[in-house]
């Protein structure tokens, strides 16, 4: 091999070398139990990567958290500091059930937990934020243009004293929500869990409850934002208007929500959804109470195939005026709270004859059609008609399709199929011996 050609060679091995010394590579930072500093430089070396990092807390741990980090510095669209660095890269945090909350001892600290900034892209799964309080907008979180996403995460007893968000405040910035629970959050003007300003928000199989605002929205408050709120619950929340949900410009859509016990008070006393946008819907959901005042002629709500509890607003297509039977807010499975239907519920069996998965996972229809709100009532076998006993009814149901084409299974909307309890695509003899075992009214 001559010279040449050799120096070439090694020339070509130096770049190459160079080139993948600087290739950056997606860093897992595992971090001990309770040790907030640990947590805060693992963001601060996550930032200084191009990939995509992950953050792994310590399993059901508690880190209290008791130092401000500049964001001016880094962010200049942000005037408030957070409890830890500010989020400006891709960055994913695994909670793993654990806690993040703020100092409170002598002397206290007041900051929320996370600044997304607008290059920012923070994914948080399974950890509670709890007790975060800013003199600004977003108790908890504050996305200024960024990327935001919560997976079963919940966010309880944040403060955001200076104006809008009790838990979140999303500005310019895309924010989602999956199975997650925000309750007891406060925010002094819009939106006692959340706020959006020229936003993009998600909220979807997650409960909202017992969040307060001072002005409106004491849940979700919106401007000039997109918001779409899917199979979730939104009860017992309170404002001075517009209980649940308030919204100026934009459009809101809600779809197979359960909105029920939110509270209005001086400013018109209206207790479910509206505002000052002419785009707001509602569908395949349980609206429990509305005031005229959620109906303003100037901005109407479209709201069809539901349950409401009253004839407050004029109501689109195959919306029904009814009491919902509903039971109380509780756990009835799955991540979240739920409010059951009743048995004999108007809103069972009305929606559609295919569907995703209600607000705790459980498939979608449980018989013919879905049931409006984020609860589908579910049919054990032999209970035709979900009143999670087998009785007469289910007796007379029996009887029919007992008596009916045995291929009845060609049909998998059928109510025949719950009535198949040996599951064999019959209606017999064996389902009748299994269903007098099952029957109680005996």
């Amino acid at each position: 091999m001559t010279a040449s050609r050799r120096s070439t060679q090694h020339f070509a091995t130096i770049i190459a070398s160079a080139i993948l010394s600087t290739v950056a590579v997606a860093e897992v930072f595992e971090i001990p139990q309770a040790n907030a500093t640990a947590l805060a430089d693992a963001i601060i070396a996550a930032n200084t990567n191009t990939e995509d990092d992950t953050i792994n807390l310590a399993p059901n741990s508690t880190y209290i958290l008791d130092t401000l980090h500049d964001t001016n510095a880094t962010c200049p669209e942000i005037n408030h500091d957070a409890l830890l660095p500010p989020i400006t890269t891709d960055i994913t945090i695994n909670g793993n059930g654990s806690t993040l909350t703020r100092f409170q001892g002598q002397p206290p600290v007041v900051g929320r937990f996370f600044n997304v900034c607008e290059d920012g892209d923070l994914t948080i799964n399974n950890t509670t934020l709890t007790k975060g309080e800013t003199n600004g907008s977003g108790g908890a979180i504050l996305n200024q243009g960024g990327w935001l996403v919560l997976n079963e995460c919940t966010l309880h007893n944040n403060d955001a004293f200076g104006n809008y968000g009790g838990a979140v405040a999303i500005f310019d910035g895309v924010a989602g929500f999956y199975r997650c629970t925000l309750s007891e959050n406060e925010a002094p003007r819009f939106g006692g869990a959340m706020a959006a300003v020229d936003g993009s928000v998600v909220v979807e199989r997650c409960t909202l409850t017992e969040n307060h605002a001072t002005d409106h929205g004491g849940a979700i408050a919106g401007e000039s934002s997109s918001i779409l709120v899917d199979t979730s619950t939104i009860s017992r929340n309170d404002t001075n208007s517009y209980g649940s949900i308030f919204a100026a410009g934009g459009d809101v859509r809600v779809e197979y929500t359960t909105i029920a016990l939110n509270r209005g008070g001086a400013l018109g006393n209206a207790t479910a959804i509206g505002g000052e946008t002419p785009s707001m819907s509602a569908r395949y959901s349980i609206i429990r109470e509305l005031s005229h005042f959620d109906c303003d002629a100037d901005y109407p709500i479209s709201i069809s195939y539901s349950i409401v509890g009253d004839s407050s607003c004029n109501l689109g297509t195959a919306a029904v005026i009814a009491d919902p039977q509903i039971g109380p807010l509780r756990d009835n499975g799955g991540p979240t709270m739920t409010h059951a239907l009743f048995p004999g519920s108007p809103a069972i069996n009305k929606g559609t004859p295919f569907g995703e998965p209600d607000q705790r996972g459980f498939p979608r229809p449980s018989a013919a059609r879905t049931d409006y709100g984020a609860y589908e009532l579910t049919f054990g076998p032999g209970d035709a008609d979900g009143s999670q006993v087998v009785d007469l009814l289910d007796f007379e149901q029996f009887l029919s399709c007992y008596t009916g084409p045995d291929d009845f299974k060609k049909n998998p909307l059928s109510i025949c199929n719950v009535l198949d309890i040996v599951d064999d695509d019959r209606i017999d003899k064996k389902d009748f011996q299994q269903f007098q075992i099952l029957y109680t009214d005996k």
